[in-house]
């Protein structure tokens, strides 16, 4: 499915951003026809934990421990029926009054309005809707929308878009951090980590690199890094999966990245994800260097795409630079800021260009949740980055990882309810309401 993308109606403050949709009314006739409607939508903050304590990254200012808070949105319905999403990575302190003053235009709305059908499946945005469904101010209403609407249809999201693309989706692990820094140890505790994570059942791991940025100046910190990933592949042995991710750590450090790459192919790293910041130029320096040197690393970039004005990739039209000229091989937005049909419409343009799409993911369980059903809904979208995070909030058993790969129930929407948890979350936490 490729859908357009139409720059959304920016407007002062005061303004109501869907009232400019149409002159002289904000929706039409046909989204107050049928019931139920949107009665309020909600979010609220709420805590969560990781399975362990998680050490640095390359810009951390401290070990990220185990417990964590995410923002957890609702759009409840007329007759009840509630559908869940978290707020994206700008939005961690919560929605700004633009953002409110949008979605209040929303209240009395019909969910199903927003997409075209066939029958029972999406084939579109509906044209009244595209430009708010390809805001990425609110891509988590998005997520929201597709909840209640699979309730409302019986059906998984992916299903709402087709045929699954498969049974179950690859996941890798993404929690192998710095606890050597952490813990002022040598790169063996990488190793004993990395083997405990593949015993968990993963098929893959992404560990972090990038020591020499903050965490271990100087050449030392390469060092490290190049110790760490033989240390973990060591641990994990051959043919195993082993991805590593820089967090830009070599942003000032262009030839220690290189001579990183360098020392680590050898041992097989499945990809190179954010050695730089998102720059073409230094890329295609990159692949001159390693060229000449008969040496070559898929390249995994993207998760930053669209979360601001200023981001190297601030619209779905960016993307098509990076996959021309085939500067990546793994494109990775981030579903819970992108939003849903986005991250469908960069797939997509990816597939097209022999580029995979593998959503970003951290401190989300619906998150991966979410990726999850993109994956099946998607035959482009290889992985979901599993993070380890359990939500408070939400009740999930239906999930299911079996073989390196998780697995979504059958039940409609995301296949997830709110936990008895909620409504004391909501004592210790304040909730915003727009009705």
């Amino acid at each position: 499915m490729t859908l357009s993308r139409k720059s959304f109606l920016k407007i002062s403050a005061g303004t109501a951003a869907f009232s400019m949709l149409q002159p002289g009314k904000a929706f039409s006739e046909f989204s107050k026809k049928e019931a139920p409607t949107i009665e309020k939508i909600t979010v609220l903050r709420v805590p969560g934990q990781f399975y362990r304590s998680i050490a640095m990254n390359a810009y951390d200012s401290r070990p990220k421990g185990q417990a964590g808070t995410t923002r957890l949105a609702r759009i409840i319905l007329s007759d009840g029926t509630y559908g869940l999403s978290v707020l994206g990575y700008t939005q961690f302190g919560g929605l700004d009054d633009k953002v409110k003053k949008g979605l209040k235009e929303l209240i009395g709305t019909n969910p199903l309005a927003f997409y075209r059908w066939d029958g029972d499946t999406i084939t579109g945005v509906a044209d009244e809707y595209e430009s708010i469904i390809s805001d990425v101010d609110y891509a988590f209403l998005e997520t929201a929308l597709l909840d209640v609407i699979g309730k409302i249809k019986q059906k998984p999201v992916w299903a709402l878009f087709g045929e699954s693309q498969r049974e179950g989706v690859d996941a890798y692990d993404g929690t192998l951090y710095f606890k050597d820094v952490e813990l002022d140890t040598g790169p063996e505790i990488i190793g004993e980590l990395a083997h405990r994570i593949k015993e968990d059942g993963y098929k893959a791991i992404k560990m972090k690199v990038g020591r020499p940025s903050k965490w271990m100046k100087g050449r030392k910190g390469l060092e490290r890094d190049i110790e760490s990933f033989i240390a973990a592949r060591e641990a994990v042995g051959e043919n195993y999966n082993l991805m590593t991710d820089a967090n830009n750590g070599y942003g000032d450090h262009f030839e220690w990245g290189v001579e990183y790459l360098k020392a680590t192919i050898p041992h097989d790293m499945y990809w190179m994800e954010e050695l730089f910041p998102e720059d073409q130029q230094r890329y295609a320096q990159l692949f001159k260097e390693l060229n000449a040197s008969n040496y070559s690393v898929p390249i995994a970039e993207g998760e930053n795409s669209i979360w601001s004005g200023n981001a190297a990739i601030s619209k779905i039209e960016d993307y098509q630079p990076w996959f021309d000229q085939k500067i990546v091989d793994y494109i990775q937005p981030d579903l819970r800021s992108v939003g849903f049909t986005n991250c469908m419409k960069i797939a997509d343009m990816g597939h097209d260009a022999n580029i995979s799409l593998v959503p970003h993911n951290w401190q989300c369980e619906m998150g991966m949740i979410m990726n999850i059903h993109l994956g099946k809904a998607h035959p482009n979208v290889e992985w979901v980055e599993d993070d380890r995070y359990q939500n408070f909030a939400i009740e999930s058993s239906g999930y299911l990882l079996r073989d390196g790969k998780w697995y979504a129930p059958e039940e409609p929407g995301w296949g997830i309810t709110l936990s008895d948890h909620y409504d004391r979350f909501k004592k210790i936490y304040q909730e915003t309401v727009i009705s």
